[in-house]
């Protein structure tokens, strides 16, 4: 058994490729540059973070503890809603109505396509900085340079980091799931 006390976490920075406020304190993962790779996080954003309508080759699950997001026609994540956000499953795009804490698990879905920690996202945003910039939560690339000319930071990411395109699984699901646990006995 792995006990974390939370407030001993260092709180980061993370999700620059998006812009906006948010920090993460990661309280466990799992193993590097594997299929079943995770991360289990508590999670703060900010009023001026928000995402672009989206999708993603893993899978994660979101449980809002404090504040509301408007997931546009997907639904509202408040406190005490679990979101199942599949992977292949577009969503958003994402506005905060308030700063929002939430806990959030992100892991490699059945694609088996993995999922990147923040220190390799890190390290891929900083490398694509030489053919390109982050800006209003998509990545441009630079004029001349060979790939997409706009598209989402994170596959940007993981494309460049993998060194291949980005292959999405087929949707299991049409949007994310929204569970209201107030509605349970």
């Amino acid at each position: 058994m792995l006990i974390v006390q939370a407030d001993e976490v260092e709180r980061r920075r993370g999700l620059e490729h998006r812009g906006g406020t948010f920090f993460s304190r990661t309280l466990v993962t799992g193993e590097p540059r594997t299929p079943g790779n995770f991360k289990l996080s508590i999670s703060e954003n900010g009023v001026d973070h928000h995402g672009p309508r989206h999708r993603h080759n893993f899978e994660q699950f979101r449980f809002m503890i404090s504040g509301e997001a408007d997931f546009a026609r997907d639904g509202k994540l408040a406190p005490g809603v679990l979101g199942y956000f599949p992977e292949g499953v577009f969503y958003g795009p994402q506005t905060n109505l308030e700063n929002t804490l939430l806990i959030v698990l992100q892991f490699g879905g059945a694609s088996g396509s993995g999922y990147l920690l923040p220190a390799d996202v890190r390290r891929g945003m900083e490398e694509l900085k030489a053919f390109g910039e982050f800006r209003d939560g998509l990545f441009h690339r630079n004029p001349g340079v060979a790939g997409r000319k706009q598209s989402d930071p994170y596959q940007a990411i993981w494309e460049h980091f993998n060194g291949r395109l980005m292959r999405f699984p087929k949707a299991r699901y049409a949007k994310p799931v929204l569970v209201d646990s107030a509605s349970f006995g």
